[in-house]
């Protein structure tokens, strides 16, 4: 069965037993933003440029949700670095996340479940794992590559990147041995993969930016408490 690599990442960020989202969302949709720039460049539909992204096919390909990247890319007026077009794509990633949950749905991977909340009041949708084969054949290969560092496709490259960048590592390395040469392999992955190192630190600033603002919030509170 073929799958997007969106997809994949899907796949490796939900609980197969919950069927909830182990990455906060925020995280995901920066990571589903760089899937997605990395599932153009492997159909080689842009290619990179000293750090700018260009459009080289504009040939559409069957899925609709990845055609409406491409035609964005092909419509900017000026040439755009990685880092802005994985913020432009985080913007518009809510309706793709759910079309790529409909898919998975449609291909026997994901079911969909509807649980209630808060007393009964609020209905929330999750997706646990209908196929755990192609759960574990993705970790297994991800886990084989990184432990043995050897074998790296471009597919697999872009995979270890995108979840060392969700900080998902652990879940699939909880050996300590195993984990800390994973991250160091993932750090090293990432450090040379473009995108990949933009998906991480477009996250690691947007925790900078809650942070600072919730510092700043409780300041002024503090000193609304204290001045009362």
């Amino acid at each position: 069965m073929k799958l997007t690599i969106p997809e994949k990442l899907i796949i490796l960020s939900y609980d197969p037993k919950k069927g909830r989202s182990m990455v906060p969302k925020t995280n995901l949709q920066f990571a589903l933003a760089g899937s997605i720039l990395f599932e153009l460049t492997l159909r080689e539909k842009i290619g990179i440029k000293k750090e700018f992204l260009l459009v080289k096919d504009m040939d559409p390909v069957k899925e609709e949700w990845l055609n409406e990247y491409l035609e964005m890319m092909k419509d900017a007026t000026e040439d755009r670095k990685a880092k802005w077009w994985v913020k432009k794509f985080a913007t518009k990633i809510k309706p793709t996340h759910n079309q790529l949950l409909e898919s998975l749905i449609e291909k026997g991977i994901l079911r969909k479940e509807r649980q209630r909340k808060f007393l009964g009041l609020v209905t929330v949708n999750t997706y646990p794992s209908s196929d755990p084969e192609t759960l574990n054949s993705l970790i297994g290969r991800i886990r084989k590559a990184v432990l043995s560092e050897k074998n790296y496709s471009d597919e697999l490259v872009m995979l270890i990147s995108l979840i060392g960048a969700c900080k998902l590592t652990r879940k699939f390395f909880r050996n300590r041995k195993e984990y800390n040469k994973a991250r160091n392999v993932t750090r090293d992955i990432m450090r040379g993969n473009l995108v990949g190192k933009v998906v991480d630190d477009s996250i690691k600033a947007m925790h900078a930016a809650i942070t600072a603002a919730v510092t700043a919030s409780s300041a002024t509170t503090a000193a609304a408490g204290s001045s009362n």
